[in-house]
């Protein structure tokens, strides 16, 4: 993905409004789709891609939309799914609507729409009862759990992270989030994270770099990278800034330009070394037309 190519990036944003009727049936109620040639709707992104149970926080993210107009006198508007990113390379995920609201008056008013990432009824009411005895398998576990929030597509597991066992005994009821939070726990030297991608429970690890299959090399950055070193083993965390990679999300292995970045739309430092990174948070602000494209990275450092 070189300079060129991707100041040519058709930059994408598919947004489908989901409702409910009286049959307590979802449906899509109103949706803009972004042409790949023409004219395009004006609409921005604004959030952060993080573990939905870091903190006990569920993420969230905004969506800005230039002259919207939709039915919201007859309409309640529960869900929204978004398609974004470019023409060859989109990503989906879901929110959960809690706040509508037009933020500047018609002609070219702008409307702002606040959302939860994910299924947050699920988050946050759904109960689980495990009992699980020492050499249960990670995959089957995490299996559970993904059906006890009645996600309907199957976790996404790493390879590395499937047969991993638990060393002694687990027993705990409660809400899914806290119960698994504290299942985690028990795997404290993988560090491992849940996040929802695309309506289906997502499992990585800081701890363990991950296959082949889930490794992303950047070429080139917005601005130099900002890095803590840390302590005697080496390890360090790192911030970067960079046009969006939809590809990007926790849990990725990042490899990235030590130095090297963007400046007058001519790269500096062509010559640095790679460094390499297990992504932790990703804080998108994404826009159609103009020229809104960033995300800014930050991770722990690991082995290239």
């Amino acid at each position: 993905m070189d300079v060129k190519n991707t100041l040519q990036y058709n930059r994408i944003i598919n947004l489908y409004f989901y409702s409910i009727n009286a049959a307590g049936v979802k449906y899509v109620a109103d949706k803009i789709v972004c042409p790949l040639r023409g004219r395009k709707p004006e609409i921005e992104i604004v959030g952060t891609f993080q573990p939905s149970l870091q903190g006990g926080a569920i993420p969230e993210f905004t969506i800005t939309v230039t002259n919207l107009y939709l039915d919201l006198a007859n309409r309640q508007y529960t869900q929204v799914r978004v398609e974004a990113g470019y023409e060859n390379n989109l990503i989906a995920f879901e929110g959960s609507v809690y706040s509508f609201f037009q933020d500047s008056p018609g002609p070219d008013g702008k409307t702002v729409i606040s959302c939860y990432l994910g299924t947050v009824e699920s988050w946050l009411s759904s109960r689980i009862d495990l009992d699980l005895e020492p050499g249960a398998r990670l995959e089957d576990i995490i299996n559970k759990i993904s059906k006890a929030l009645n996600f309907g597509k199957a976790p996404v597991i790493p390879p590395e992270l499937k047969n991993i066992t638990l060393s002694s005994r687990f027993t705990e009821e409660g809400l899914v989030s806290d119960v698994a939070n504290k299942l985690l726990k028990q795997f404290e030297d993988k560090e491992l994270r849940l996040a929802e991608d695309d309506g289906a429970l997502y499992l990585y690890s800081v701890g363990t770099a991950p296959s082949a299959l889930n490794q992303i090399e950047i070429k080139f950055l917005s601005t130099p990278p900002q890095k803590n070193v840390g302590d005697e083993d080496g390890a360090y965390y790192t911030v970067f800034t960079a046009p969006w990679d939809p590809r990007v999300k926790p849990g990725t292995k990042v490899i990235f330009p030590a130095w090297q970045f963007v400046k007058f739309f001519n790269l500096v430092n062509k010559d640095a070394d790679t460094n390499a990174i297990i992504v932790q948070f990703v804080r998108v602000h994404f826009g159609t037309v103009g020229s809104v494209n960033q995300m800014q990275v930050e991770g722990l450092g690991v082995k290239v």
